[in-house]
């Protein structure tokens, strides 16, 4: 019989010896119980039924092509397996024929897949969740997908909390709040916890937003309202609801809810498709005030309204103010300029140009592009036109160009001799001014009339001493024949005339035609009359008005028995009359006789 050594069992001391025994020989498993030491025990297979147990840092050796460690539940017929796949580690579900867990030879682990990833990698058909649970606080924490999302949250009423080196740097509160930088929320002016908060101690407590990109767009924010209650679902807004608002507030030693300023966007006008008319309104806190009031406002037409909340006309600006000083303008520069044009691109030589010169001390009106100042201003207070150094009051270089109501074009010209033309561009003049009449008499002022370049006769003049001088004024004088004249109830006629400045006592023959003055304008007339009688005379005289008499009050009376020459009857009186109105002198009742011509009648124009 073929024999082998083995390792048995001294029935007196325990211990194991060598001894030979029949290769095909068996060891019940009830006689293994004691310690092989470094012996290895090899076989064809067997069963244990009772426990394995391997003392020393060597372990349990399964080695072959595809080494298994199967494990198998007898009573719930749940089968598991361990396995060495082509050198990844593998936990099976032999019962179900799935791979629970993978290890590849780099260490990374897959859950659900034999092709992980990451160094963690997870795989489900439904939401695959890595659930991480604090009992004592009743705390989880999830990481899953689902539903074509990539989930971080929690099942239980807690914040989740954001740390990096095991400081906070974000926090995710359970009302949804976001806050960076800090840990707690704070409410707004509106008492509301808003959903984003920045919180810091320096001047990182902001946010950026920032876009790179080859075209002209830029990152944005975006402030939107809509009248339906349900996100996602749209209602229209309406004219005058508010759409968005930037809100700047400070601290009144109590919370941060007080106001300084903010800036809103209102729908301003009838929304409709792809039509939305919008206005931005800028609100400012008064000092000792607790709310913010409008200060400026840019309407849908793009109009400028500063301290008024209503357009008043078309003008892109608007200014509305309760100060005396409307608006400044201050620059450093040594000749600060306003330009208003038509056309910016080259406002050079297309701009009317408000200026002012801090060299010489003087505000200026020019074109830009001309090289003559148009209106100057001195510090003096001295106005000059076409002239940066006035030296008086109001100095013209040029002539003086004036535009009727009607539209007609006046001008004050320069002539050569000093004087003034004033008058249309090659038509008829409406005066002539002059400080000296060009034959020495200086320091006066004359008008005169001029049509289409004919000098006329001097209309008024003022001398040095302020004398007035009106030679055009109308005035006529007239007195009667030589021979005795009786008149009884009729006018007074009066051929002869001295005095008839503008022809207005009519001397021509002709019924009514010679006895009578027609005032040529409208306007405060006084006249004055006299008469000798050539005997006793009882008479009434007075004016007569376009044919009336002027009975309240009577001119003047006689009743003289002094005989020829003595007993003169006088009078005046001031009258106003229209233009073309007449007047004449009569004797009203009575009768008299002129005495050798000895009568006259006098008239001239006030006002």
């Amino acid at each position: 019989m073929s024999q082998t050594k083995a390792q048995l069992i001294d029935p007196t001391d325990g211990s194991i010896v060598n001894a030979d025994i029949n290769a095909s020989a068996a060891i019940a498993g009830t006689k293994i119980s004691p310690v092989f030491g470094a012996q290895t025990i090899t076989g064809s297979g067997g069963e244990f039924t009772g426990n394995v147990i391997v003392n020393g840092n060597n372990g349990i050796k399964i080695e072959n092509s595809f080494p298994r460690l199967f494990l198998t539940d007898t009573n719930n017929n749940d089968d598991y397996s361990i396995i060495n796949n082509n050198g990844a580690f593998q936990i099976n579900d032999d019962t179900n024929s799935a791979v629970r867990l993978h290890i590849t030879d780099a260490g990374s682990i897959g859950i659900g897949t034999t092709s992980p990833q990451s160094l963690l990698h997870l795989e489900s058909a439904s939401s695959p969740t890595i659930k991480l649970k604090d009992t004592t606080q009743n705390c989880e924490l999830l990481l899953l997908a689902q539903d074509s999302n990539a989930i971080v949250g929690t099942n239980s009423s807690h914040a989740l909390k954001f740390t990096i080196n095991n400081n906070e740097k974000a926090r995710i509160h359970t009302g949804g709040e976001l806050v960076i930088g800090h840990s707690t929320t704070t409410t707004n002016s509106n008492g509301e916890n808003p959903f984003l908060q920045v919180k810091g101690t320096d001047s990182r407590a902001g946010a950026s937003f920032i876009r790179h990109s080859a075209d002209a767009s830029s990152g944005g924010l975006y402030l939107g309202k809509s009248r339906n209650a349900t996100i996602g679902s749209n209602t229209i807004v309406q004219n005058g609801d508010e759409l968005g608002r930037i809100t700047f507030s400070g601290d009144d030693g109590t919370d941060i809810h007080t106001v300084a300023a903010e800036i809103k966007c209102f729908v301003d006008g009838a929304p409709g498709a792809n039509d939305m008319p919008g206005r931005l309104g800028f609100f400012t806190c008064p000092d000792g005030s607790a709310g913010a009031v409008e200060r400026m406002r840019i309407d849908n037409a793009g109009r400028l309204l500063l301290g008024t909340a209503t357009s008043n006309n078309n003008a892109s600006l608007q200014v509305t103010t309760t100060q005396q000083v409307v608006a400044t303008f201050e620059s450093t520069q040594n000749d600060p300029q306003i330009y208003l044009g038509d056309d910016m691109s080259s406002p050079g030589d297309n701009a009317l140009v408000i200026g002012y010169d801090r060299a010489d001390n003087r505000g200026y009106l020019t074109v830009a592009g001309d090289a003559d100042t148009a209106l100057t201003i001195n510090n003096g207070s001295l106005v000059g036109v076409n002239t940066s150094a006035p030296a008086e009051n109001f100095g013209v270089d040029g002539n003086i160009r004036l535009v009727t109501p009607s539209g007609t074009t006046k001008r004050i010209t320069a002539l050569a001799s000093g004087a003034y033309n004033v008058g249309t561009t090659g038509g008829s003049a409406i005066g002539f001014t002059r400080f000296s009449d060009g034959g020495g008499n200086s320091d006066q002022i004359i008008f005169e009339t001029h049509h289409h370049g004919v000098r006329h006769d001097t209309s008024v003049t003022i001398t040095k001493e302020g004398y007035v001088s009106k030679p055009k004024t109308p005035f006529f004088q007239a007195f009667g024949t030589a021979n005795n004249q009786t008149y009884t109830n009729t006018v007074i006629t009066l051929e002869n005339v001295k005095y008839n400045v503008g022809g207005f006592w009519k001397t021509s023959a002709g019924t009514g035609q010679h006895q009578r003055f027609t005032a040529p304008i409208s306007g405060l007339y006084l006249f004055m009359f006299g008469f000798f009688p050539n005997g006793t005379s009882t008479a009434r005289i007075q004016l007569k008005l376009n044919g009336t008499d002027q009975t309240n009050p009577y001119i003047s009376g006689l009743s003289s028995g002094m005989g020829a020459g003595f007993g003169m009857v006088s009078g005046a009186q001031i009258l106003y009359c229209n233009a073309n109105d007449y007047v004449e002198v009569a004797v009203s009742s009575g009768s008299i006789t002129t005495y050798d011509g000895h009568c006259g009648f006098s008239g001239v124009f006030l006002a």
